[in-house]
């Protein structure tokens, strides 16, 4: 890991912008003619504002004699509830008549440079919809990964949750995450700086799981702050 730690800092400097990141491992069947909704709650603390937002989708055939055509099928992501005007956007939607959209699997990333902009919605909900539009022809959602970039937050308490991820975006040199960074327990959750890149965890650690961090030539990932609650690795 090598991660460094560091005493109490000073307050946090001008806010840079941060990339969190979940993955979603769901192998669930999109019903011929119907669709299927898979629901990330995800509580936030680490981002004070969203900048963008992108979905990275893996969806494959199930069936070789009755295989996925991408022409008959739609996708959404949606940020938020009813009631707390949520934030939606389409992910694809493909056309049957287009011969270039008749594959049967796709792994692809989807970005979103405005839809999503604003504050973090109270719900904590992002929600992937996969619709199928027509008869015959059987596709599945193998999984989805959500990867959000905003400002990060100089108080409160991160959760990112099993499998979570925070880097440093990159147009910024360095990151500041002033918001204490809970690890539950069982989960691993990673910290990546990349060349010449600065991932500062201003707010210190929390809680009992494992911290993973990665850094290229030049990089540092720096834990500030007050960890003596932290008893995970």
């Amino acid at each position: 890991m090598g991660f460094g730690i560091l005493g109490l800092v000073a307050p946090v400097p001008a806010k840079a912008q941060l990339i969190i990141e979940r993955t979603v491992t769901v192998n669930q069947m999109i019903p011929d003619r119907g669709q299927y909704v898979s629901t990330l709650v995800w509580e936030n603390a680490g981002l004070s504002s969203i900048s963008q937002v992108a979905v990275d989708l893996a969806l494959s055939s199930p069936s070789a004699t009755n295989p996925m055509w991408l022409g008959d099928m739609f996708a959404s992501l949606t940020h938020g509830t009813a009631s707390e005007s949520e934030r939606a956007a389409t992910v694809f939607n493909y056309f049957g008549s287009d011969p270039d959209n008749s594959a049967t699997t796709l792994n692809h990333s989807f970005t979103f440079e405005s839809q999503f902009n604003g504050a973090w919605l109270a719900s904590n909900k992002w929600s992937l919809l996969v619709a199928d539009r027509a008869q015959g022809g059987v596709g599945r959602l193998d999984s989805w990964k959500l990867r959000v970039e905003g400002v990060g937050a100089s108080s409160g308490t991160f959760r990112p949750g099993a499998d979570g991820r925070l880097a440093v975006s990159a147009g910024e040199s360095t990151a500041h995450v002033g918001a204490a960074l809970e690890l539950q327990s069982g989960s691993t959750v990673a910290a990546e700086a990349a060349a010449n890149k600065n991932l500062i965890l201003v707010g210190g650690l929390r809680g009992a799981g494992d911290l993973e961090t990665s850094t290229a030539a030049g990089g540092k990932v720096v834990v500030g702050g007050n960890s003596e609650n932290f008893t995970g690795v």
